[in-house]
């Protein structure tokens, strides 16, 4: 809820009287606006109405994220009674819970009516008083350093080539995304242990790892990770464990390995160079989580960086947490980022050292740091992982972001062939949910968003007329756009759409204002409430 809501909301609900709710229904049938009201209230009276809506003789006040909630009358006293003693019920719930769980159905509920409410119950008002003391809980590990977790996978280069039956291995820190590779001509049962064995010899041992793929599952690899105390967890026995970026690693790995083979046709030295353009290279901005060189951050090594908020040229470092870590600076290449030339008329470059907040708010934005966020304690298996909810469902949750704007659609043809399923969008929905609709600003750019969203550079192609977004699809990865030419709704997914350039959007600013008059009230996915409550 917005902080303009809930200035609404306070100001309406003490004033919800049996009249005014009678006075909005009229407005809403006969659009007759109350005798009483003079000029100046009325203007006001007809901005607070469209607020509502009329559903079976019921009124209903529509939030800003399409949520329709049931209207309760300030003065209709049995109604509140009867409500409120269903939510309080047997179990004699607070009324935080009380009145969070009235929010979610009810309209004209607050705060203090729901305290009063509950303090005039005699059970409740009997029982001591919760202490004012603050009690914290018992800390857990929190995975903010490398190798804590590692995700291991494998690929079947039979995919990329039918004459190579090999399969390639990989070992990928979670927190920087350094990867390890190797190709073996078949999986043995102590194939992944030895891999696993040798990374440890000069890493050290990781605390999890997270088996993606169940095909390298064997004995001998789970009697090794019992041998070194390693946790193994695998997704379809704790789902809970493993985030949609996780899980969809092995994807990304294949499409990165398509697009290196276009460059380099020996199928080992595209897989060479492509785990060395990702753990040596800082190419990979905009839809990338991580915007430093993944080798530097795996090594906790000073970077030369550009700051986007200063002028001035800065030494990025990194607190080394574990003594016993060794020291492989020598692994790395001389000058794995070009050097930032300096003009004789800057001034010389300033030296900062930030603190470890400020180093992961830069690794990693801040809802994502939240998303990833990997609470475990093996000694206490009391303590689950605390993770958000879906990133789809996070960002549907902001939808209105992105209702009414004009946008152009992208050609299925502008996808990869060669990658199956790039052109088939049910399929995409199995490991695009984390893509967002944050195209380039200029189009014909080999950008890493458009190898993300598995378009190619070359053959990008838009549809001739814009489109409007009317809204998400709900439960997909949809929008429900209108044809500007054909006047026509579809569903197209989010993958395809793209912004308009600021110029197109200037020539088209009375198109926009035409639209936005048009579907001003438009719902296409208004969602039904249960009314038989009450009656």
């Amino acid at each position: 809820m917005t902080e303009k809501e809930h200035t609404f909301r306070i100001h309406i609900n003490a004033t919800l009287t049996k009249q005014l709710l009678e006075e909005i229904k009229t407005y809403h049938i006969t659009e007759a606006m109350p005798t009483h009201l003079v000029h100046g209230n009325r203007f006001r009276f007809k901005k607070q109405a469209e607020r509502f809506y009329i559903a079976k003789d019921y009124l209903f006040y529509n939030t800003e994220e399409g949520n329709p909630l049931l209207v309760v009358g300030s003065d209709d006293y049995e109604k509140i009674n009867e409500i409120l003693r269903h939510f309080h019920g047997k179990v004699h719930a607070s009324s935080i819970h009380m009145f969070q769980s009235l929010q979610m159905e009810f309209f004209g509920f607050t705060q203090r009516s729901v305290n009063a409410w509950v303090r005039m119950c005699p059970e409740c008002t009997g029982l001591a008083r919760p202490s004012t003391i603050m009690r914290y809980q018992e800390v857990v590990k929190v995975v903010r350093e490398p190798w804590f977790a590692v995700a291991v996978f494998g690929l079947s280069l039979s995919e990329v080539d039918k004459t190579r039956n090999e399969i390639a291995i990989f070992i990928q820190d979670i927190y920087s995304t350094y990867t390890l590779c190797e190709v073996v001509p078949w999986v043995e049962p102590d194939t992944l242990a030895n891999f696993l064995d040798r990374a440890i010899q000069t890493f050290g041992i990781p605390e999890i790892v997270k088996l993606i793929d169940g095909s390298l599952r064997t004995d001998a690899f789970l009697r090794f990770c019992e041998e070194k105390e390693i946790q193994v967890v695998e997704p379809h026995i704790n789902p809970e464990l493993f985030t949609q970026e996780i899980l969809t690693k092995p994807e990304f790995q294949m499409r990165y390995l398509f697009f290196e083979i276009k460059k380099e046709p020996n199928i080992d030295k595209a897989i060479e160079l492509m785990v060395r353009n990702h753990n040596f290279t800082d190419l990979r901005r905009g839809t990338d989580k991580i915007q430093r060189v993944p080798a530097d951050v795996f090594f906790r090594r000073p970077t030369r960086m550009k700051s986007k908020k200063r002028s001035y040229v800065y030494w990025k470092t990194y607190k080394i947490t574990r003594a016993d870590l060794p020291s492989l600076i020598d692994l790395l290449p001389e000058d794995v980022q070009e050097a930032i030339p300096a003009s004789a008329s800057e001034s010389p470059p300033e030296c900062s050292i930030l603190p470890d907040k400020e180093i992961e708010a830069e690794m990693r934005p801040e809802p994502d740091k939240v998303a990833d966020a990997l609470l475990y304690d093996p000694a206490n298996p009391e303590y689950k992982l605390t993770e958000l909810e879906s990133p789809q469902a996070a960002y549907l949750e902001g939808y209105s972001k992105q209702n009414g704007i004009l946008v152009k659609v992208a050609r299925e043809s502008s996808f990869v062939r060669k990658y199956p399923s790039r052109t088939r969008e049910a399929e995409m929905e199995e490991f695009l949910e984390d893509d967002t609709i944050e195209p380039p600003k200029k189009k014909p750019k080999p950008t890493s968003d458009l190898y993300i969203r598995g378009i190619s550079p070359e053959a990008l192609e838009f549809e001739p007329h814009p489109y409007w977004i009317l809204g998400p699809v709900p439960n997909t990865d949809r929008y429900l756009l209108y044809n500007t030419e054909t006047k026509e709704t579809s569903e197209i997914h989010k993958i395809r759409i793209f912004q308009l350039e600021p110029e197109e959007r200037a020539k088209k600013r009375h198109l926009t204002n035409y639209l936005i008059r048009k579907f001003k009230n438009y719902h296409p996915y208004k969602v039904d409430c249960d009314l038989s409550f009450g009656k």
